[in-house]
């Protein structure tokens, strides 16, 4: 690896010579003054050009310091956009402070960076990552080790670091990042979420061509940093002109249907890069993780609790009230939406250094238990070794014919009960949902959903007689006959007030072509039925006949309070946010078979937990 077009913001200070590093790298060294930073370019073995900041902390020992590294998709710096220079400002600030180097990357065919993107974190994307690690390992003022870190595709990025197996790498904290390309962010449930999947691509082209702003008629977004030398902008120049050959996911994505649909498409496909395929990888490195969420960070905590006890897996996870990112002043909770929140970004960060830090010097790392996570409505903190926790058991209740939810069996009489509704394409959670907030970290705001659920079909409760908290992954079981060949179903828990507020808890949903289950474990926990999403299990609806559908609803832990009503709203669209299902032609209508028949039901699974008061 060779170090091109590099002059030094500081004066090059000489540190004594490397021992014990088990590596030799043919390469110059950056010898840079304590508290100094440089931006260059790093040549790779394909030689793609890596474009870098290295900042070291205002004192370095003989010995050498350990190394905070974040590579992104998103530029690592700008140079006249401010909160992103206030970003790394308070970076370097908490890095000097733990005595850590700091190193920014902007990853193949993005940013400074030469070459094409082809997928996101491509494994030739997640290569090059390791050999700036190498790099790292080999300099004068590096002790040898690198911790890494990150929010969203920054977190995926540290988390699948780990598969290049450098013995560098001590301690990973991916945060707000995905494990299931597929099942938690493209297409949750099968279908397609299709505001995200088109804003991001949209925003991806801005990054790679600031001209592509006027293509679109938007803003620029900004410049990023050229490497230091780069006095008249050509090799930023040529990097922009080679991410023009960058991925155009959003074209592929309109006739991606199935999991495997996009195989072998420009080399790759969210299978073949998705953290979750890489698993084996991950556990062979045995590299300690630390991964944060929030409950309404997109489809991301069903991710973080995938790592839960995972055989072979060193984690912790983390979970809070949180947004995409935690970096709002307030929390997402639909109980304080005002409320401060619990867990500030300068706090946020001093831990993860500390993390970090503990594993890289050999230090004692903090306890703590395997799950840390935050109970709605509650508004306070619990821990946990398992998923649900202990003392949670699942309590059946019914979708009755009267459109009440009941955890009584409903006396049919020997009638048929059917309840129809027609699927209102208007329907929407609004602009400021669970999925809007992983563009940037959006605030997450559902207010009162009293008037929205109007278009929806409704079941509810009788005013709870105690509180009820619920703690895991509530479990939908539907038999439903359709119009369509094809629908998607919505599934919201709400919880309704004796004021009459509704309020949102959470969602989840499935397209109806994809209702087969596996019986078999998949790669990682799902706690509930796992659809396949498969193109081989795909299967039309029968007009008229009946099918069952089996999923969960994303992860949560709520408390409802005594007095309160459990509401389960039922929709086939999420206008605006998801893919309209089907998009043309009669809208479906749907029958929902109620009331504990024989072998044509509608029921929920709570996960209720009993074994703590509040």
């Amino acid at each position: 690896m060779v170090i091109t077009h590099l002059s030094f913001t500081c004066p090059r200070t000489r540190y004594g010579p490397k021992t014990n590093k088990g590596m030799q790298m043919k390469t110059n060294t950056a010898n840079l003054s304590p508290g100094c930073g440089v931006a260059l370019h790093l040549t790779m073995r394909d030689n793609i050009k890596i474009a870098i900041d290295v900042i070291l902390p205002t004192a370095v020992p003989p010995e050498g310091v350990p190394t905070a590294m974040v590579a992104t998709r998103y530029w690592r710096t700008t140079l006249d956009e401010p909160l992103k220079e206030a970003s790394r400002a308070f970076q370097k600030q908490k890095a000097h402070a733990h005595g850590l180097a700091l190193v920014l990357v902007d990853v193949r065919g993005t940013g400074a960076s030469t070459g094409q993107w082809a997928w996101a974190c491509s494994d030739s994307e997640i290569e090059n990552l390791g050999e700036v690690v190498d790099w790292i390992a080999a300099q004068p003022w590096s002790d040898g080790t690198v911790g890494a870190y990150g929010t969203s595709y920054n977190g995926s990025t540290a988390l699948l670091l780990t598969t290049t197996h450098r013995p560098a790498i001590k301690a990973v904290v991916p945060r707000f990042s995905m494990l299931d390309t597929y099942a938690h962010i493209g297409f949750p449930g099968g279908v397609p979420l299709d505001w995200f999947l088109f804003n991001w691509d949209l925003g991806n082209h801005l990054l790679d061509d600031p001209a592509n702003a006027a293509k679109y008629n938007v803003p620029v977004l900004g410049r990023v940093r050229p490497v230091d030398g780069d006095t008249d902008g050509q090799l930023l120049a040529q990097a922009v002109t080679e991410h023009a050959g960058n991925l155009d996911m959003w074209g592929l994505m309109q006739t991606a249907v199935a999991r495997d649909d996009l195989a072998d498409v420009k080399g790759g496909n969210p299978e073949k890069y998705s953290p979750h395929v890489k698993l084996d990888a991950i556990k062979a490195a045995n590299v300690p993780l630390w991964l944060w969420t929030g409950w309404f960070d997109g489809g991301y905590a069903a991710s973080a609790l995938g790592f839960l006890n995972m055989p072979g897996i060193n984690a912790r996870i983390i979970i809070g009230g949180w947004n995409h990112g935690a970096a709002l002043p307030t929390l997402s909770s639909p109980y304080q939406p005002t409320a401060p929140i619990d867990y500030n970004p300068e706090q946020q960060l001093e831990d993860i250094y500390t993390f970090l830090e503990a594993h890289q010097r050999g230090t004692a790392v903090p306890p703590a238990p395997p799950l840390r996570y935050y109970t709605l409505g509650e508004e306070a903190w619990h821990e946990a070794d398992q998923w649900p926790p202990a003392g949670v058991s699942l309590e059946r209740w019914w979708l009755q014919p009267d459109y009440t939810l009941n955890s009584a069996p409903y006396d049919l009489k020997g009638s048929k009960a059917e309840v129809s509704y027609t699927v209102d394409r208007a329907s929407t959670t609004g602009l400021l949902t669970r999925w809007h907030t992983l563009m940037g970290g959006f605030p997450v705001l559902y207010p009162d959903r009293a008037e929205k659920d109007r278009r929806n079909l409704i079941w509810e409760s009788a005013p709870l007689g105690q509180d009820m908290e619920i703690t895991g992954n509530v479990v939908v079981h539907l038999t439903i006959a359709a119009t369509t060949i094809d629908a998607s179903i919505f599934v919201y828990l709400e919880d309704v007030t004796p004021e009459g507020q509704v309020l949102y808890v959470t969602e989840g949903q499935l397209r109806a072509v994809h209702r087969a289950v596996s019986s078999e474990p998949g790669p990682y926990p799902t706690y509930g039925p796992r659809p396949t999403y498969l193109r081989q299990d795909m299967q039309d609806l029968v007009p008229g006949e009946s099918a069952e559908l089996n999923f969960t609803l994303n992860p949560i832990s709520v408390l409802i309070r005594h007095g309160h009503r459990v509401r389960i709203a039922v929709a086939g669209a999420d206008d605006k946010v998801f893919r309209q299902i089907p998009a043309e032609g009669e809208p479906p209508i749907l029958t929902f078979y109620c009331g504990n028949t024989t072998d044509k039901d509608c029921w929920l699974d709570f996960p209720v937990q009993k074994g703590r008061q509040s």
